[in-house]
């Protein structure tokens, strides 16, 4: 009827939601390129954006965690609707790659599932993924660094043994990196000394130096032993502190202070033509 205007549109809608992007963050600083390394404790955010709102968000986990999704706002460029959503992790984990699934969701019109701008308009209803559209990951370590070796060296003439005066090296090895800070340190004969890479780059070994006094009448003789504490990767797993010579794998020292004592005077043995003095000691 002419002048009558129609207030009624049907908008019809047989297209699934468009995913127009995914991300991660994490509140752990330790990035590497495009992998975000996380452990226990570590708070990650997840986000996404859709061209249109849902009816039904989807139920997205994280290393099979799920992440409750809340509507964040409509951004008119890049023209999508953005949901977060944020995760504490715990123990239940398993060291290695974070998967990310995004399963069972519905747009305002019923469409069941999404599809990405990148593939085609194919409808995925679930979807499973080690990265986000901009090619982030998420790694989970929460194990401290592993115990390789530890060794001692005399820089004396007998790399074995020690006496005053000798300088001794601490060489101690990890299966991977070790942050460099004024927490992982060694103590040897009430000395304590921050550990330095050192040049070997093939392997995570760290060293340190100490000089036995010349007047040292206080350290006990025998097996030369040490503390070693405050070894931690990256993420801040640190390693328990090793504390016995039971460790060494390559070497350790004896530290000996004490001159060779007599323990007979004369052994007087006779021959046909002279008498030899003989002195007998306790060591060799």
């Amino acid at each position: 009827v002419h002048g009558v205007t129609n207030k009624f549109v049907n908008i019809i809608d047989r297209t699934a939601n468009m995913v127009t992007f995914t991300s991660v963050s994490t509140d752990n600083s330790y990035v590497d390129g495009k992998v975000y390394y996380v452990r226990n404790g570590n708070t990650i955010t997840f986000r996404m954006g859709v061209r249109e709102k849902f009816a039904t968000a989807p139920v997205v986990t994280i290393g099979g965690m799920k992440v409750e999704l809340e509507y964040v706002k409509y951004f008119a460029q890049p023209n999508h609707h953005e949901y977060k959503g944020t995760l504490k992790l715990d123990e239940t984990l398993t060291d290695g790659n974070l998967d990310i699934t995004i399963a069972g969701s519905k747009d305002l019109a019923g469409n069941k599932g999404f599809y990405y701008q990148t593939n085609g308009k194919k409808v995925l209803e679930t979807v499973t993924k080690k990265e986000t559209t901009n090619g982030k990951s998420l790694v989970y370590d929460n194990t401290a660094p592993e115990l390789n070796y530890v060794a001692m060296l005399s820089k004396a003439d007998n790399y074995k043994y020690a006496k005053n005066g000798d300088t001794i090296r601490f060489l101690v090895a990890y299966k991977e990196e070790v942050e460099l800070n004024d927490n992982f340190t060694v103590t040897f004969n009430n000395t304590t000394k921050k550990l330095v890479r050192s040049g070997d780059k093939s392997k995570y070994e760290y060293i340190a130096e100490f000089k036995i006094p010349a007047d040292e009448a206080t350290l006990a003789e025998g097996l030369l032993t040490f503390e070693v504490k405050g070894a931690q990767d990256k993420l801040g797993n640190e390693a328990a502190a090793v504390q016995t010579a039971n460790h060494y794998k390559y070497n350790n020292v004896t530290y000996d202070r004490t001159a060779p004592v007599i323990t007979e005077e004369n052994n007087i043995v006779i021959t046909d033509d002279s008498e030899t003095i003989i002195k007998v000691y306790k060591e060799g």
